[in-house]
């Protein structure tokens, strides 16, 4: 019991606290111009980009776009979490802490979890609401759930990125082609048969069957 309280503290006071020294968001304004207002932006770029274009329809472009709202905090934050320790000068302390490692990297990725599923939420409704397109109540578990598993692959895979900080200078000219390419190849917003077929084969293979 005791471990297990131990190990929860170490994940939300120990997140907590490298959530408020290590996130660059410093300011209101920053934060809702970047992060809520640039993937909304995002959203009704898209949904009428493929009216013009006849290119699938607008739930699609609100459903994935809203998905990929989440992995502008979580991808970026979770370099950050590694990149920033190792410019402040805290990763060797953090890398010869006692504590074991997956609750204290889980601990770092849970607030930009918390924070791509506020920032998806929100463009989702804000934009379901401008657009006219109602989410049908039987659909919101399962796109909850779905939001839910998007944030945190994002912040792992944020995590993963910051991990070449140790050998890169520059990580987060990384981080900006890997966010352009979950744009373009997950299929969330550009769909997968107007791919190029080298690339749709390359989605495809790498897809989950089922």
């Amino acid at each position: 019991m005791f471990r297990f309280l131990g190990t929860a503290r170490l994940v939300v006071v120990g997140g907590a606290i490298s959530y408020r020294a290590l996130f660059n968001w410093t300011t209101p304004p920053m934060f809702i111009g970047t992060l809520l207002v640039g993937p909304l932006l995002q959203v009704f770029f898209f949904v009428f980009l493929g009216r013009e274009l006849g290119v699938a329809d607008d739930r699609f472009h609100l459903v994935g776009n809203a998905v990929l709202a989440a992995s502008a905090s979580c991808v970026y934050g979770g370099t950050m979490a590694v990149a920033n320790e190792r410019r402040y000068g805290t990763l060797g302390a953090v890398l010869l802490s006692p504590r074991h490692r997956v609750p204290l990297w889980i601990g770092r990725a849970l607030p930009y979890v918390l924070n791509g599923l506020f920032v998806s939420a929100f463009v989702l409704t804000t934009a379901s609401l401008v657009l006219g397109l109602p989410v049908p109540a039987g659909a919101l578990p399962g796109l909850g759930l779905v939001l839910l598993v998007a944030a945190g692959a994002c912040s792992a895979f944020g995590l993963a990125l910051g991990a070449l900080g140790l050998r890169f200078r520059d990580v987060f000219l990384v981080s900006n082609v890997a966010s352009s390419g979950l744009l373009l190849l997950t299929g969330a917003a550009v769909p997968r048969e107007t791919l190029p077929a080298c690339c749709r084969s390359r989605t495809r293979r790498t897809r989950p069957a089922g």
